[in-house]
């Protein structure tokens, strides 16, 4: 019973690890979006609508709980997307855009960041403070770099999902509903499948590497 709790409990720690700074970059990424929003048109969007129940919160501890036995803490989650039916395509076109730029920008000024850090730092372990920050760090620039690229997905809840969600939202309410769930479901079986995450290791690889040659 014991070290089933203990097990737990530093299980949760890893979690909160992962997704706490989660959560917050994408409550800035939709801050950010919501001002470009304002800037827009006008009109502010609708920051109580920010925490989707199912995407925030339950998704990433299943699929946190899937990412383990491949021995790998990606995972990521997303807030409620918010959809404005005033906003011209090129300003939908601009607004999934700056999605992906955000994440792309955190993981580049971080990695940035890190690689100085590195050079400048001659023993990193006599520097507790480094030695935990700079794997948390990591981990932040990995996240990004996934948030960057499941961002240009075209359907629901990614960034480019704004893209397309205007020819339905005007058309037919239900066909919206449709559109949302066919997106959901989508996202449910591609990102359950192991060699989604196989791919995605890869290329996240690949982008650390080319940095950290």
């Amino acid at each position: 019973m014991l070290k089933t709790l203990m097990f737990i409990f530093f299980y949760l720690i890893l979690f909160l690890r992962v997704w706490v700074p989660l959560l917050f970059i994408l409550s800035v990424k939709r801050w950010l979006q919501m001002k470009l929003e304002f800037f827009l048109i006008g009109k502010q969007g609708n920051a109580q609508k920010l925490f989707s129940p199912f995407g925030s919160f339950f998704f990433p501890l299943i699929a946190y709980s899937f990412r383990i036995i491949f021995g790998s803490p990606l995972v990521f989650c997303w807030l409620k997307p918010v959809y404005n039916h005033k906003l011209e395509n090129w300003q939908n076109t601009l607004i999934a855009i700056s999605g992906p730029v955000f994440h792309l920008g955190v993981a580049l000024s971080l990695l940035y960041i890190d690689n100085n850090v590195l050079k400048l730092t001659s023993n990193i372990d006599s520097n507790i403070f480094l030695w935990m920050l700079l794997p948390f760090i990591k981990i932040v620039i990995s996240q990004n770099l996934l948030l960057a690229l499941v961002n240009v997905l075209p359907f629901y809840p990614f960034d480019f999902s704004k893209l397309f969600a205007k020819m339905f939202f005007n058309k037919d309410e239900n066909l919206f509903f449709i559109f949302k769930l066919v997106g959901l479901i989508t996202t449910i079986i591609l990102f359950s499948l192991p060699q989604t995450w196989h791919l995605i290791d890869k290329v996240i690889g690949v982008c650390m590497s080319l940095y950290y040659r």
